[in-house]
């Protein structure tokens, strides 16, 4: 089950989702999901944690919803999609932006609630870094229990990179055992306007993992082989047929 937030048909629900069809034409790109998407009304209050930065403040009701949003999803949403579809306790949650910083948050502090966690240029420059400063103290309270981050970064520079730069610094000091982490550095190749859809597609193929398919290793056909012929042709003993003359 994959939860994308900003989910809305009028946000990424339509471009996200529809990279499930592939399976149907390419089955290496990555395994047959359910897509829910989680569409954001009040944006900025939703995705952010209350400001300790006072440049940040904002009028009462604009930040800091983010713990509410996050029970949201876990009391009504999660819930919801077990009873109404084939879940099988996989859950991946994707988002980008300020989606992004939400989800890390939620990583951070609940790591439980998903399996998979997939944030693509996550808005960590917000309250002055503050969740990428306590990186390290929140996971210290983890378990090391498995669980997938898939990470990446566009040419967004100054307090945004730094703070996932911290934020995977954190990492490196926990030495998790069994916690896969993807981090894609996309910073000469894109910009915060144009990565979702590749990334989204890189990080699916990611996560879940691909099952290879039985026809991988079978021989090419022989019309990828230079100079060869047919199966029939290459098994029959008769003469080919001359061409017929004009």
């Amino acid at each position: 089950m994959v939860y994308i937030v900003d989910g809305g048909v009028k946000q990424d629900f339509k471009h996200v989702a529809g990279l499930g069809t592939l399976p149907d034409s390419n089955p290496l790109v990555f395994q047959s999901v359910i897509y829910a998407g989680i569409s954001t009304e009040q944006r900025l209050f939703e995705l952010t944690a209350p400001n300790h930065d006072p440049r940040y403040a904002k009028p009462d009701g604009t930040l800091g919803g983010a713990a509410k949003f996050r029970q949201f999803i876990a009391a009504q949403v999660i819930p919801a999609t077990d009873v109404n579809y084939r879940t099988n306790g996989q859950r991946v949650i994707i988002g980008e932006s300020l989606a992004g910083l939400f989800i890390i948050e939620t990583w951070l502090r609940t790591p439980d609630l998903f399996t998979d966690y997939i944030a693509i240029s996550p808005s960590l420059w917000y309250d002055d870094r503050h969740l990428a400063k306590r990186a390290h103290t929140l996971l210290k309270q983890h378990t090391d229990t498995p669980r997938r981050l898939y990470l990446t970064m566009t040419s967004e520079d100054g307090t945004m990179h730094r703070g996932l730069d911290e934020v995977l610094e954190a990492i490196k000091q926990q030495n998790f055992k069994h916690l896969a982490v993807k981090y894609v550095d996309r910073s000469k190749a894109e910009h915060h306007w144009t990565d979702y859809h590749e990334a989204a597609l890189d990080a699916l193929r990611w996560t879940p993992p691909v099952p290879e398919p039985s026809w991988i290793n079978e021989p090419d056909p022989w019309y990828l082989v230079e100079g060869a012929n047919p199966p029939d042709w290459n098994t029959s003993t008769a003469p080919l047929p001359a061409p017929k003359s004009e």
